[in-house]
């Protein structure tokens, strides 16, 4: 729903031609142009299991960031964190153990986008992303379940590796 919410929202704009702009509905980021400088804006992904954290932080002139995981709405039982994204699959809860974050120009596409490769998970989504060359980042936790900061394995597309990681590698 946030994806269509930020489209309709961005054609609305669009329509009225206003100033540059960013609206944030938490985990999905979408921009109307530069910043009023003429910069791009600086967009904070959220660490995977420490949501108030940042894991990243990228330039975005365009489109949309669209982020999914399992820390914000999760449960614990008998202290065993439940994943709230089912895979259609099995219907169970989706394995994986991070977040992925996606860029694309609409945001339908771009939460429809991460919440799918979240399902599919770090091996098989980067996989499938990169045939389509989709701007993806997975970020995995480490399996040390004893530290108390999680270590996070950055995992971008080529295509998110261009656009936002550039000057970084």
């Amino acid at each position: 729903g946030k994806g269509e919410a930020l489209d309709r929202v961005a054609a609305e704009a669009l329509r009225r031609g206003t100033p540059p702009w960013l609206i944030d509905l938490g985990g999905q980021t979408i921009v109307g142009s530069k910043t009023p400088m003429d910069k791009s804006w600086k967009i904070s992904i959220a660490h995977p299991s420490k949501r108030g954290e940042p894991v990243l932080e990228v330039e975005l002139d365009s489109g949309v960031l669209a982020t999914s995981g399992g820390s914000e709405r999760s449960i614990s039982v008998n202290g065993q964190s439940i994943n709230h994204i089912l895979d259609p699959r099995s219907g169970q809860p989706a394995g994986f153990r991070g977040s992925v974050t996606v860029w694309h120009p609409r945001g339908f596409s771009a939460d429809i986008l991460s919440t799918a490769l979240y399902v599919m998970g770090p091996e098989e989504g980067l996989s499938w992303a990169e045939a389509r060359d989709i701007a993806v980042c997975f970020f995995v936790l480490s399996d040390d379940t004893t530290a108390d900061s999680y270590q996070v394995d950055v995992r971008p597309s080529h295509i998110f590796r261009q656009r936002f990681l550039q000057d970084t590698n």
